[in-house]
């Protein structure tokens, strides 16, 4: 497979347009799928990229062959015994790119019943993925939360109590909400979003999990924030923002029958400083924290709700003990989370509505020559349209 992008894309949609010519014989199409299936499991460079590539494109115009590809996938991709590391590794990684295809191509927005048994097998194959191994939790929540949307805005929301069965969220979150310590983010992040699905269907489906109908969330918050701050403050500064902290906000930025933001606030801003800044915080868990503060206000500043601006004159009122460690790194150029503070600290004045402090030059400008670029083209955080007493309440705080 080419490296190039365009080059990649050209041959995709030349084998799609090949087999939709008619000139080929009747054997061309299953050998074509096979080939895809099984070329998105090899490890030479973008073999990945270029099958999973045409082989969304294919599904997409080929629906039907949604069933095969999945039966393919069974058969090529299983884990047996006396397998290699690396072909172990393969393996897992072409069932992830093939996921990702089926979604890519838009096969689950069908009304088809023929869907419901690729439906069973879809939720077991991501099942099998995110049990396999930890690296893949992440990728393989991400897809099976795709699936859910996916299924919801086709209108079938009765089939996404059968595609997370597997995942046994009942046995692990009583009625109560106990259990909520023992989510990790991944699966805090998978209840998180159905239960956000789950209030905007007009029908409420009876097959999904019960602690996802019930909203144990709403008298669980003070345990979901510190958890979310807890994940925040363990995610390394290089790694991608947790999932998790964008269906927190959004479950919580989402009146619903009494749910009001404003008023769990009292109850979460506490718990998500306790989460972020622990006692006795190490100096790379405090740089990680920052970052998650500075996130935490953007992902308020990006949503569409009322009670964002109010959400976020919050933030500064009620976290005393983030703002001073906050303003200390930012002051101390020693501190090893002088970096972190200092990103954290631009994002949040570009917020309020400021400009960007200018980078200061030091002795080693040359060897930290890639990190202020790096640091220059990071995305500039969207103003929130603050009245003019919410400015001033978060300036009489910061005093």
């Amino acid at each position: 497979a080419s490296a190039d992008d365009e080059v990649r894309c050209r041959a995709a949609q030349g084998i799609v347009r090949a087999l939709l010519s008619g000139k080929l014989g009747e054997d061309e199409l299953p050998y074509t799928v096979r080939r895809l299936v099984r070329g998105v499991q090899s490890s030479r460079r973008f073999c990945r990229q270029g099958f999973s590539l045409a082989l969304a494109e294919l599904l997409q115009v080929m629906p039907n062959q949604l069933p095969t590809v999945l039966q393919l996938l069974d058969k090529t991709s299983e884990l047996q015994s006396g397998l290699r590391a690396n072909e172990q590794k393969d393996r897992l990684l072409g069932r992830t790119f093939v996921y990702g295809a089926i979604l890519q191509a838009g096969c689950l927005q069908t009304h088809s019943k023929g869907l419901d048994g690729v439906i069973v097998k879809l939720g077991r194959g991501l099942w099998q993925l995110y049990s396999a191994r930890k690296y893949l939790n992440a990728s393989s929540m991400c897809l099976l939360k795709e699936v859910c949307a996916e299924l919801c805005a086709s209108g079938r929301h009765s089939d996404v109590g059968e595609v997370v069965s597997h995942w046994s969220l009942d046995q692990t979150l009583d009625g109560t909400g106990c259990g909520f310590d023992l989510l990790d983010a991944n699966m805090m992040s998978l209840v998180l979003s159905l239960r956000v699905a789950y209030e905007e269907c007009e029908k409420k489906p009876t097959s999904w999990p019960s602690c996802v109908r019930k909203d144990i969330l709403k008298d669980n918050v003070s345990v979901v924030a510190r958890n979310v701050g807890q994940v925040l403050a363990s995610c390394p500064v290089t790694d991608v923002v947790p999932p998790v902290l964008e269906d927190f906000c959004r479950w919580w930025l989402k009146p619903h029958k009494g749910r009001d933001p404003i008023a769990l606030q009292e109850q979460i801003w506490p718990a998500l400083e306790e989460g972020l800044f622990p006692e006795g915080q190490a100096a790379p868990s405090m740089a990680q924290a920052l970052r998650g503060l500075a996130e935490l206000a953007r992902c308020l500043s990006q949503s569409e709700s009322e009670q964002a601006a109010a959400l976020l004159v919050g933030l500064f009122q009620k976290l005393g003990k983030a703002w001073e460690q906050l303003f200390w790194c930012v002051a101390s150029k020693h501190s090893p989370a002088h970096q972190a503070a200092t990103f954290a600290h631009s994002i949040l004045v570009e917020l309020v509505g400021g400009v960007r402090p200018p980078e200061v030059q030091s002795k080693k400008a040359n060897k930290k020559r890639k990190r202020s670029e790096a640091t220059k083209s990071l995305p500039m955080a969207k103003p929130m349209s603050l009245d003019d007493d919410s400015r001033l309440l978060i300036l009489s705080t910061l005093q």
